[in-house]
């Protein structure tokens, strides 16, 4: 399983969160337009899944 790492994106039932920071064994994330939480590492693995790659066409 894959490692949250800073600006990624990864989902769970209720949507998607950006992963703004992993500091020393926690990640610091947030859903679009609401406060930022701080889960451990190892329980946000098993919370969420990481999102497929968002395709970069069409942004400017």
């Amino acid at each position: 399983m894959s490692e949250p790492v800073r600006s990624q994106h990864w989902q769970d039932a209720d949507g998607p969160v950006r992963v703004m920071a992993v500091v020393e064994g926690y990640v610091v994330a947030r859903r679009k337009g609401a406060a930022p939480f701080l889960m451990s590492v190892r329980e946000f693995k098993g919370a969420f899944t990481l999102a497929a790659p968002q395709s970069s066409e069409g942004r400017s």
